[in-house]
């Protein structure tokens, strides 16, 4: 990302706290448990020839988290791929609106999925879809995606607007 993406719709003051901080912290801590299942459950099945039951589902869960959770991050810091192959010959606010148009179209697209997801979700509540093995719901992993996905859907709305402020009003100091 050049210096003029930089300087445009820069939200960090607007959610820097709790928010960021709780997604981050989700995220780390169930990436974390992903590790430390795996870990034991290879242990147990090489060294004790005895796996941990449930590690797998347990593990697809967490990977569940993890993914949903970071997603809204990436969003809020804009980490996502980016082609700027033609950044160079446009102008602050050209480029400015082009962020806010990419931003406004993640929004819509993950507002899109989000009836899918709970439609989903019903129906794995309603036929009492669990886990094989160790009989954990299903819905309430579609349920957390259908949370995190809404959340990363507000996150692309507020950075477009963030960022059409700051390309509307280039004078005010921008958000940083």
């Amino acid at each position: 990302m050049n210096e003029d993406a930089n300087e445009v719709g820069r939200p960090r003051s607007v959610l820097r706290g709790r928010p960021l901080l709780i997604l981050t912290w989700i995220a780390g801590i169930s990436l974390f448990v992903m590790m430390v299942l795996m870990t034991i459950d290879v242990i147990g099945r090489e060294f004790m020839r005895r796996p941990l039951t449930g590690a797998l589902e347990l593990i697809e869960l967490t990977l569940v988290v993890t993914v949903f959770a970071a997603l809204p991050l990436a969003s809020w810091r804009e980490n996502h791929i980016v082609a700027d192959l033609f950044d160079p010959f446009l102008s602050f606010r050209v480029k400015g609106i082009l962020r806010a148009v990419g931003s406004f179209i993640g929004g819509v697209v993950f507002t899109l999925v989000l009836p899918n997801i709970w439609q989903l979700a019903a129906r794995a509540n309603q036929f009492g879809d669990v886990t094989p093995q160790l009989g954990i719901p299903v819905s309430w992993a579609i349920v957390t995606i259908f949370v995190l996905c809404g959340a990363t859907a507000l996150t692309f709305f507020l950075r477009a607007v963030l960022i059409m402020r700051d390309v509307i009003a280039p004078k005010a100091r921008p958000v940083q």
